[in-house]
């Protein structure tokens, strides 16, 4: 299924200035199979195009069964080693039975996995839409980044943290157009300041390690299942290196 390790914070701390892993089971789901129906439905190459026949470095796509409410259980694999990519996962509507981007159509909850096996983030959407917390963790199962967003889909909060569990900083959102309302960073002692024009370059520092962070997590994905990355990531790349 198609995962993209979203960060808001970057370009939004210079807009706010300028204003002022663990193992997881890999069947912990919530997704309930009242009638099975265990088959492949096909596969997905590394960058979600949809085909029949198994590629080295893709995913595999499978059918659990159904729900009671007849609602399509799926799960997804790695090619390059056979282990879930996804928990099992609740779909709605049969067009993403062969759709990689499916999350328009998930009811509940998602758990994904790094190749390794290692949990990698959770998310819940309530008929497509994101709700409650979503979590994306380091390797070694600790929280990088956590999510709050309200029954409309919108983020209410946003905080990242070190991989000693250190808080970098926490955004306030308004929950009536989810643009971002404050921004608090934490020193190395913990203690929170305020974002202002006086602490401009903190902030950015900041936002170019949680930058650096999530492009290391992305690039682990992609080594550990033989992938290769985007273009466009080369550079970010290198710069996670240097961490």
């Amino acid at each position: 299924m198609k995962l993209l390790l979203k960060i808001s914070v970057i370009g939004l701390s210079l807009a706010l200035l300028g204003a002022c892993s663990s193992t997881a089971s890999p069947n912990a789901s919530s997704a309930r199979v009242a009638h099975k129906d265990e088959r492949t439905l096909g596969y997905f190459s590394e960058r979600g195009v949809y085909q029949r026949d198994k590629i080295a470095n893709g995913f595999e796509r499978k059918l659990l069964g159904t729900t009671r409410k007849q609602h399509w259980v799926l799960q997804d694999f790695y090619n390059i080693n056979g282990k879930p990519q996804t928990a099992p996962f609740t779909v709605i509507d049969e067009r993403a039975l062969y759709d990689w981007d499916t999350m328009p159509f998930i009811d509940g909850p998602v758990q994904f996995y790094y190749p390794d096996g290692k949990k990698q983030s959770l998310i819940t959407l309530k008929q497509g839409v994101v709700t409650g917390k979503r979590e994306v963790y380091y390797l070694t199962g600790e929280p990088f980044q956590v999510q709050t967003f309200n029954e409309q889909g919108r983020i209410t909060e946003e905080t990242f943290f070190e991989r000693d569990g250190k808080r970098l900083f926490t955004i306030q959102y308004n929950p009536n157009n989810a643009e971002q309302s404050s921004l608090v960073y934490y020193d190395d002692t913990g203690r929170s300041h305020f974002a202002s024009a006086e602490n401009r370059e903190q902030v950015k520092a900041l936002a170019d390690k949680v930058q650096a962070i999530m492009m290391e997590l992305e690039l682990e994905v992609y080594k550990q299942s033989g992938q290769t990355p985007p273009d466009n990531e080369s550079a970010l790349a290198e710069a996670a290196n240097t961490m």
